[in-house]
């Protein structure tokens, strides 16, 4: 079956360091909906590592309350993807919404890709 999806632009796209806490990843300026969410293990070695990807619409803090994917463990050179193959089937981001990662390796890369509504 062929799969069909909406024009999408890059909104965002972080490099994930190390770090305890989570980092901003997009931040809405207007109403937004994310069609598909990337991360990618770059490591070239062995090195595996996890992953957490956070949606916080009210803008509020990033938390496991909050976590799209908790703790996803990613083999190097592997990804994961998150889709919304039809309109409206995607995360839907308010104005003011968030969308964060946190990752135990400095090799990831987080690439979301949706559409945005200017001036809603």
């Amino acid at each position: 079956m062929p799969e069909y999806y909406a024009p999408a632009v890059l909104l965002g796209q972080i490099n994930t360091a190390a770090t305890s806490g989570p980092t901003l990843a997009y931040s809405a300026v207007h109403h937004s909906e994310i069609k598909r969410l990337i991360v990618v293990n770059t490591n070239l070695s062995a090195t595996a590592g996890q992953c957490t990807i956070y949606h916080a619409d009210s803008g509020e803090g990033f938390s496991a309350g909050n976590a799209l994917r908790f703790g996803h463990s990613m083999a190097a050179k592997t990804h994961i993807e998150i889709i919304g193959q039809d309109n409206g089937s995607g995360i839907s981001v308010k104005a003011g919404g968030k969308i964060g990662i946190s990752a135990t390796t400095s090799s990831m890369t987080l690439s979301i890709y949706g559409v945005t509504r200017s001036g809603r």
